[in-house]
């Protein structure tokens, strides 16, 4: 009865302010107390007040969800009406992923929600875990791959716990503006808009089945085709009459093929076998930067230079010993970035401005080239 009643309440204070919050997953009864609800009104106010801040004032805000990793470290996700989501770090009091123009990884669903990290969305269903926007589904052998990268992501945003949000949602005050990732001083690299303009699974060149890898060296080397070399992919065969973006999965395959690898899965060295083997059939050759663990000051340096990167995640296989164990890597391409957030394109329909914070396995990007190979 006690959750109940709670729930009712937090629904009738919240629509004061003109939106309804559902909280997905009541409150345990030994935990409430007045400071608590109190907390969470804060939190909430603060959470309205950056939505706006990032989104326009025109986002309404539609439901607010608990999330949890692997290691039991809370998040609190911001559905928007339409569209639009945020994703805060609890113990951090950190915003690490927003899109306005993206739905919520997570909706439709209220129960069992798990989160790892950028692409890492999972529902715990019959016994297994299943992506909610992807066709992946992972047994309970693969918890503790995925604890590991929830303790490695909450580590990384600890080192950046913002004082001024905590001490406000903890004790009052004035209402803070969120400090650490997001400053909204956009920097994005020469020619992003013809990287967020591939929308649909066409225009990418989606492939189900965690082809991600080849499908952001595809979206890659259409950008540099676009802007740099016009003879790096036949547009006649992969690309639509306009030339900006390919007509089908062919392409994404077809860098697959000279990956040598029978798995769909990838990482850097993956990605940099196929690019080169790939150019080489276009008389083509690059200088080009593959990192292990790469760090956000690398990446940013990189699009300083207008160069794309590919970032690969670090969840890995209990059975992959091979260093540096990077399987079921999802990648996304990197075209920009606002304070230390990374605007990221998924390589997924609507999802192709998402600002991300984590840990990254490893990296790929260009430097220069597309010369005729020696």
């Amino acid at each position: 009865m006690k959750k109940i009643i709670i729930f009712t309440l937090v629904l009738i204070l919240t629509m004061t302010q003109s939106y309804a919050i559902v909280i997905a997953d009541s409150i345990s009864s030994e935990n409430i107390s007045s400071d608590n609800f109190a907390q969470d009104m804060r939190l909430l106010s603060f959470l309205e007040n950056e939505v706006d801040r990032l989104f326009g004032e025109q986002a309404e805000i539609d439901i607010v969800k608990d999330l949890t990793d692997f290691d039991g470290n809370k998040y609190t996700l911001i559905e928007c009406q339409s569209k639009g989501y945020l994703i805060f770090h609890n113990n951090s009091f950190n915003i690490i992923e927003y899109s306005p123009n993206s739905i919520s990884p997570y909706i439709g669903y209220n129960q069992g929600l798990f989160y790892s990290g950028p692409t890492y969305y999972y529902v715990w269903e019959n016994d297994t875990l299943h992506h909610t926007v992807i066709e992946e589904s992972h047994g309970i052998e693969m918890i503790e791959a995925f604890t590991k990268l929830s303790q490695a992501n909450h580590q990384e945003y600890m080192k950046n716990l913002d004082l001024s949000v905590k001490n406000y949602i903890e004790t009052g005050g004035e209402l803070p503006l969120q400090s650490t990732y997001s400053t909204q001083a956009l920097t994005r690299i020469e020619g992003a808009d013809y990287i967020s303009a591939l929308n649909t699974p066409a225009e990418m060149g989606y492939m189900p089945n965690n082809y991600c890898g080849y499908i952001a060296a595809g979206m890659l080397l259409l950008y540099y085709d676009i802007l740099e070399n016009d003879n790096i992919i036949n547009d006649s065969l992969y690309l639509n009459s306009q030339g900006r973006a390919f007509k089908g999965s062919s392409f994404t395959s077809l860098l697959h093929s000279f990956s040598g690898s029978s798995s769909s899965e990838s990482t850097a060295a993956d990605i940099k076998v196929a690019i080169d083997e790939y150019l080489a059939t276009r008389g083509l050759s690059v200088s080009e930067s593959t990192s292990v663990l790469p760090v956000t000051a690398n990446i940013k340096q990189a699009l300083d230079q207008d160069h794309p990167v590919i970032l690969f995640g670090s969840l890995r296989r209990p059975d992959d010993t091979t260093y540096p164990y990077e399987r079921i890597a999802h990648a996304v391409l990197v075209y920009g970035y606002d304070g230390n957030s990374l605007l990221a394109h998924y390589g997924w329909e609507d999802y192709q401005d998402v600002y991300i914070v984590g840990t990254w396995g490893s990296s790929y990007h260009i430097i220069s080239g597309f010369e005729a190979a020696s």
